[in-house]
């Protein structure tokens, strides 16, 4: 039970509506979420900055969200 939510096929589709997405309505929440999940600033941040990065983060929300979330 503990990662049948990775294979979940509806909850797959849902990550993949939002990867599509250009703008978050609060993109506090995914960027928080993230933090604590283990993502680095770096990751998922503007350079030198700490403004969430929607355009580059979003590579991380089918590939390893769905891990980390797992192993959290």
């Amino acid at each position: 039970m503990g990662g049948a939510f990775i294979d979940d096929e509806n909850w797959q589709k849902e990550l993949q509506v939002l990867t599509r997405s250009r703008v978050l309505k609060m993109p506090a929440i995914v960027k928080s979420t993230m933090y604590m999940l283990g993502f680095k600033k770096e990751e998922i941040c503007e350079p030198n900055s700490q403004t969430f990065w929607w355009k580059v983060a979003k590579k991380f929300v089918e590939s390893r969200l769905p891990k980390a979330m797992r192993e959290y």
